[in-house]
């Protein structure tokens, strides 16, 4: 739980540093993640990061109140509000309409499933477009892996939606819009604001 909720753009994107170290305390956990050498998990991790926030954020963002829950209680009333984002600057506010449409898309195509999703996103920790991987092939091999265990989900719990894992999957691609819109959006704050470690992890100028 926050000590208080963000009033700025920047204070917003800092709620991330507890997020980001989250997932590179659970990712090391996967079995798969840890056959691979260090260089390719920094790799990994570094190129994953704003993918996998944007996916698992799905599961705390009320679409009808543009806002998000701080625990996955659908009672919880200690909410953010996308306001913070849409009276920001130019950047913040095409970051949230981004934002916006694609978690709509998603959840529209995945039918709401809450482990389509968690499949989704090992998927998306194990992308060979990161940047120069060690071993590229064997990312590729433990992505497949995912796939084939996404793909046969979907066809067992709907048998009758034959093109539903491609358009699963394509989201992953429509991924990168977000990543890009989320990149300018950083570059446009201060950046003795952000925490350390997002400074690290997103490659961003050293104050």
């Amino acid at each position: 739980m926050l000590d208080k909720l963000p009033s700025n753009p920047t204070e917003f994107a800092n709620i991330a540093e507890g997020f980001v170290r989250r997932i590179i305390k659970v990712t090391k956990h996967i079995v798969n993640f840890k056959k691979l050498c260090k260089d390719d998990q920094i790799c990994l991790l570094k190129g994953a990061v704003v993918d996998v926030m944007m996916l698992r954020s799905a599961v705390n963002y009320d679409p009808s109140t543009e806002s998000w829950s701080l625990s996955t209680m659908s009672y919880d009333s200690n909410r953010i509000s996308a306001d913070i984002l849409k009276c920001g600057g130019r950047e913040t506010m095409e970051m949230f309409k981004s934002y916006s449409k694609f978690i709509k898309s998603l959840m529209s195509t995945i039918r709401g499933d809450l482990l389509m999703l968690k499949i989704l996103i090992v998927m998306a920790i194990f992308s060979t477009d990161r940047g120069d991987l060690v071993d590229s092939g064997f990312v590729q091999k433990i992505q497949e892996e995912y796939a084939e265990i996404l793909q046969k989900y979907i066809q067992s719990r709907f048998p009758e939606e034959k093109t539903l894992f491609a358009q699963v999957v394509m989201k992953l691609t429509d991924l990168r819009n977000i990543n890009d819109v989320h990149t300018k959006m950083l570059l446009k704050m201060r950046v003795e604001d952000v925490e350390p470690l997002l400074i690290e992890i997103f490659d961003l100028p050293c104050p």
